[in-house]
C-alpha cells in the first residue's frame, strides 16, 4: 500500500490556476479602492490599478498563515476536483481529490503530527490508511506556499503596467479581475533564467505558476482566484507529446480559487477505529 502520490496531486494543483494557486490573506489589505466604481455585468470598473493591486496579494501570500484552494481540471480527458486547505508553518493540512469518468474515484489525505491518514474509494472508502510521514515530504500546504512564492511574480512586476480591470463573479463573491500582460511575464520569465533565480531569491521559473494570465480580489483586496495559462511561454514551434509542429495551442487555462485565508481550522486525526489494522491493510 503505497501513500498517495503528492507531487502527481501538487501538480494538478498547479494546473488548477492554481495556483495554483497558487493566494491572499491576511489583515493586510482592508478595503482599498476597489470597491468603489464599476457596474454590476462584468464591465469595466474604475479602482486600483493592476500593480497595486498586485503589490497587495503578493503580501497577503507572503504573510498567509493558513488557506484554502480548490480547482477542477478537465485537461487529462476527465474532470478532477482538488480541494486543499492547510497552515503554512505546521505540518497539518487536508486534501481531496476527485476525478469523474471512466476512471471515477475520491481520495482525501489528512497530515496531522507526522502521519497521513488516507482514505480512498480505490480502497473501499470505509477507513483510513496510517502512514509515517518523511519529514522531507511533510507539509502539503507549506510545499505548495513555497513553491507559489518561487514561481508567482514579483510584487512590483505589474508597476506601471496598464491592464484591463473589470467587475467579475466567482462562486458567488463580487470581485475584480485584473488581466496580466503576456510580454510582461516573458520579461520576467527570461529575467529568471539568465539569473537563475527570481527577484525573491527563488527559482521563478521553478513552477507553472509564472503563467499566471489574469488574476482577481475581492473588494477587501484579498485573492479570490489566479487563472494559468500553461501555453504561455512556449515557441510557436515548440511541440508537446502527440502534438505536430505547426499545430495551433490549445486552450489550457486553469482557474485556482482562494478562500479562508488565515482561517482554516486544523485538521484531526481519525479516531481509532476508524484507521486500517496493519492485518487489514495486507488483507487488501
Amino acid at each position: 500500500m503505497t501513500f498517495l502520490n503528492r507531487d502527481t496531486t501538487v501538480r494538478a494543483l498547479r494546473l488548477s490556476a492554481a495556483g495554483a494557486a497558487v493566494l491572499t490573506l491576511t489583515a493586510c489589505g482592508g478595503g482599498g479602492e476597489a470597491g468603489s466604481g464599476g457596474d454590476s455585468g462584468g464591465g469595466k470598473a474604475e479602482g486600483a490599478s493592476a500593480g497595486e493591486a498586485w503589490q497587495k496579494v503578493r503580501t497577503q501570500i507572503e504573510e498567509a498563515d493558513s488557506f484554502r484552494v480548490t480547482m477542477e481540471d478537465d485537461s487529462q480527458g476527465q474532470k478532477a476536483t482538488v480541494d486543499l486547505a492547510g497552515h503554512v508553518d505546521a505540518p497539518n493540512s487536508e486534501m481531496s481529490v476527485k476525478s469523474e469518468g471512466e476512471q471515477a474515484m475520491e481520495t482525501t489525505v489528512r497530515e496531522v503530527d507526522g502521519k497521513a491518514y488516507t482514505k480512498s474509494s480505490q480502497f473501499g472508502g470505509d477507513k483510513w490508511m496510517e502512514q509515517e510521514v518523511p519529514k522531507d515530504k511533510g507539509g502539503f500546504m507549506k510545499q505548495f506556499h513555497q513553491e507559489m512564492l518561487d514561481g508567482l511574480p514579483a510584487g512590483d512586476a505589474l508597476k506601471d503596467v496598464e491592464s484591463q480591470r473589470e467587475e467579475v463573479e466567482v462562486d458567488g463573491e463580487k470581485g475584480y479581475r485584473y488581466t496580466v500582460p503576456e510580454d510582461v511575464e516573458s520579461a520576467k520569465q527570461d529575467d529568471s533564467k539568465k539569473k537563475g533565480e527570481g527577484k525573491d531569491g527563488a527559482g521563478e521559473t521553478a513552477t507553472n505558476m509564472s503563467n499566471v494570465s489574469a488574476f482577481v480580489v475581492s473588494e477587501d483586496d484579498e485573492l479570490l482566484a489566479l487563472e494559468i495559462d500553461e501555453s504561455r511561454g512556449q515557441d510557436s514551434g515548440e511541440k508537446k507529446d502527440g502534438e505536430k509542429k505547426g499545430d495551433e495551442k490549445k486552450d489550457e487555462s486553469v482557474e485556482v480559487q482562494f478562500s479562508d485565508w488565515d482561517s482554516v481550522e486544523k485538521a484531526k486525526a481519525p479516531k481509532d477505529d476508524q484507521v486500517m489494522k496493519p492485518e487489514d491493510m495486507s488483507s487488501r
